[in-house]
């Protein structure tokens, strides 16, 4: 049966864990994954218990008392120094900014330059919201510089074809179509902050960044956005990005290193 101890010793075994979890892992990725993690535990326990608690009569079933207790318990573990850094703004921010990259790819692949653009001023937005900007704004420019030119050379070899997505120059010339440029961008605003996992982990990251490569494009190819020649191509894609993301990876965990 439930007991008032139980409850404090669950709060307080989680609250332990939390806090050596933050001391192992200091940074960013303890901000990003326990804060609502933790935050789901602490309520859940507190939820099921007092509601038990109410069950066998040891207290009165009125949403008061629940929303009393669950309240109480949740803010005084909360309120304790060690666990202030896992409910800090810098976390909820990572989580706010995965989802708007995640809205940029949707964005730029469905919906084309325009609703790219407005996905952008977005992330710019929250990026300057946050006081972050000028410490993107070096990945911005070197990772859309980057897009430009390899998806401008993807179209030339023959890896990708964006067909009338792709911007007309003088001369017959033709570069990558801006939506897939703002993409990159996009990823520029990540790199620092939903990305930072794989920033502290450079070859896992570009692994994982290099292989997803083709399933992305795919996707975007369903979605009538690229056309792909050959698979063969798309396995020369893959190795380039691991080569470039591990060196992008490395170059933003140094800086983060030397700050």
């Amino acid at each position: 049966m439930p007991t008032p101890t139980r409850l404090n010793s669950g709060i307080r075994l989680l609250a332990v864990w939390t806090e050596r979890f933050t001391a192992a892992h200091t940074g960013e990725w303890a901000d990003t994954k326990m804060v609502f993690a933790a935050e789901w535990m602490l309520r859940k326990v507190c939820w099921l218990d007092c509601r038990a608690l109410c069950e066998t009569g040891l207290l009165p079933p009125t949403p008061q008392i629940l929303q009393q207790m669950w309240g109480t318990q949740i803010n005084d573990r909360v309120d304790e120094p060690s666990l202030k850094s896992m409910f800090s703004g810098p976390g909820r921010y990572k989580i706010a900014n995965a989802l708007a990259l995640k809205g940029a790819w949707l964005c730029c692949v469905l919906g084309g330059a325009a609703f790219g653009a407005a996905a952008l001023a977005a992330m710019f937005s929250l990026s300057l919201w946050q006081r972050e900007l000028s410490k993107d704004l070096p990945l911005v420019v070197l990772l859309g510089t980057i897009g430009l030119v390899l998806d401008t050379l993807w179209m030339y070899v023959g890896v990708l074809d964006y067909r009338d997505a792709a911007i007309a120059l003088p001369f017959g010339l033709f570069i990558a179509p801006a939506w897939i440029v703002m993409l990159w961008v996009a990823v520029g605003l990540s790199i620092r902050h939903s990305l930072i996992l794989l920033v502290k982990r450079p070859l896992f990251g570009a692994l994982l960044v290099g292989c997803s490569a083709p399933l992305s494009y795919l996707t975007g190819e369903r979605f009538g956005a690229v056309t792909i020649p050959s698979m063969e191509g798309l396995a020369v894609l893959a190795v380039v990005w691991i080569a470039l993301f591990y060196i992008v990876f490395s170059r933003a965990k140094t800086q983060l290193t030397d700050r």
